[in-house]
């Protein structure tokens, strides 16, 4: 009788399957670019000798980009100030102020990137341009302290991803109530790799999660020690950009288990066979459960060896994350819970916990009323900002008209009063720098600058900033 024949083998047998290379080779191009099988075909046979993950690949890049990347000596390091609105003429003017004084800058819009970073090339302040092509990550403002918004482009829009990643909440990791089309790209990653015949896979269900009428991806298959295998797992194709998780906590899952324990991984690099970073799920029978793992607990492991000299787990760029049923722990240790045959595991969803603590940042709001150009949604940005720690001043400035040199005296007026005249740019710029490391006694403060006609006056004018904002 031609062709081949499939046996199972028994639990604890070391029995031989056919080998389904179609399968093997369905995985391997999943998860790899073609330029990228060929390159890693290359290091193969000095990955098999050495028995070592060879990388020629640097870590996915930070998704905070030094723009002036060729200036000469160190830039500013600590607290950033985060300037929407910078390609305004009042952001400009801002940002090249702050610049000038030493200040760390960061900015959302690429547009304004080079003339900055030609500005502080010999300065000593820094520009940093902050990717936001897919939504802002909280782990790339992990170093704001200070947010200054001004009417632009965009800005209102900017604002609100800013107030979002700030806020303290949860990273969403994948969500089943999003529906099928909503989620990462998952695929299989078993034991074919290495000759087993374990299966596995990832499905959408719309009544497969929690009371049985909500959505879950589950995770499923059939394990098999056969062909010494041993292992089936899911796996997200790499984030793009990679995940910035800096400030969280850790991992929370909910998911309902089979008895099972199951391997829970993450990933920092871009290659498919790299360190993963590992801790262990154990699951009740039939029972729906939320595990919340501390980022501390996952240990660097590369093909079931402990890594010792593998640096932490870095958390601002995390390119992928896994489920694995295995037979296999860390340096020979065997998984308590395993047995061979089908398995489920159903999954509602996996965030990124709430951030660490630590000080919140300050909100400036430039509003330049009566320009005859939108200004900034108040009333939206406090509905924002309420129930979190985070400190909002609000100046008011009338109209701006761009004048270095001015004959009026600037005050400043606690609450806010209409009718303000010309105020010149050089300013406003002033106020806002000098009200950037006073403290904010109250959570929403709103004042008004203010010209008089009282002769000359320098932009370094003295003013009481923090009497002024305890004041009602």
């Amino acid at each position: 009788m031609r062709g081949s024949l499939r046996v199972r083998a028994a639990e604890g047998e070391s029995g031989r399957q056919p080998w389904e290379f179609g399968r093997f080779l369905r995985t391997v191009t999943f998860f790899n670019p073609l330029d990228k099988m060929l390159k890693d075909l290359v290091l193969l046979p000095t990955r098999l000798l050495f028995k070592s993950n060879v990388e020629e690949e640097s870590p996915a890049p930070s998704a905070v980009k030094l723009v002036n990347a060729g200036r000469e000596g160190p830039g500013p390091s600590g607290p950033a100030v985060l300037l929407l609105g910078a390609d305004s003429d009042l952001g400009a003017r801002l940002a090249t102020t702050l610049l000038d004084h030493g200040r760390r800058v960061q900015i959302l819009e690429p547009a304004a990137a080079p003339a900055l970073a030609s500005h502080s090339a010999s300065g000593p302040g820094t520009v940093e341009l902050v990717e936001n092509g897919n939504g802002l990550q909280p782990g790339q403002l992990a170093d704001v302290r200070f947010v200054v918004a001004v009417p632009g482009q965009g800005a209102e829009r900017q604002l609100r991803a800013a107030l979002s990643a700030l806020s303290g909440g949860d990273v969403t990791l994948y969500d089943a109530a999003a529906g099928a089309q909503g989620e990462p790209t998952w695929g299989s990653l078993d034991d074919v790799v290495m000759g087993g015949a374990s299966r596995s896979a990832w499905s959408w269900e719309d009544a497969g999660g929690e009371g049985g009428d909500r959505p879950a991806g589950v995770f499923s298959g059939e394990v098999t020690t056969a062909n010494s295998g041993g292992f089936a797992s899911v796996r997200t194709r790499n984030f793009e950009p990679a995940l910035d998780l800096r400030g969280q906590t850790g991992v929370s899952l909910r998911l309902q288990g089979d008895g099972l324990r199951y391997k829970l991984v993450l990933r920092t690099d871009s290659n498919w066979d790299g360190i993963a970073y590992t801790s262990y799920l154990d699951t009740k029978p039939g029972v729906w459960e939320t595990h919340t793992v501390p980022f501390s607990s996952f240990a660097p492991i590369f093909r079931a060896k402990t890594v010792p000299d593998a640096p932490a787990l870095q958390l601002e760029h995390v390119n992928s994350v896994q489920l694995m049923l295995s037979k296999f722990e860390a340096d020979g240790a065997l998984n308590p819970a395993f047995k061979t045959g089908s398995f489920r595991l159903a999954v509602s969803s996996i965030a990124a916990t709430g951030r660490t603590g630590g000080e919140s940042p300050k909100l400036v709001l430039v509003q330049t009323d009566g320009q005859g150009q939108p200004g900034l949604d108040l009333a939206g940005i406090k509905e924002a900002v309420q129930g979190s720690d985070i400190r909002t001043l609000v100046m008011h400035t009338g109209r701006l008209e761009d004048l270095v040199q001015s004959q009026a005296a600037l005050s400043v007026c606690s609450g806010h009063e209409t009718g303000a005249g010309p105020i010149p740019i050089a300013f406003v710029v002033d106020a806002v720098e000098e009200a950037l490391d006073v403290d904010l006694p109250k959570p929403w403060k709103e004042v008004t600058l203010l010209a008089s006609e009282a002769g000359p006056q320098t932009t370094q004018a003295s003013r009481n900033w923090q009497q002024l904002l305890a004041s009602e």
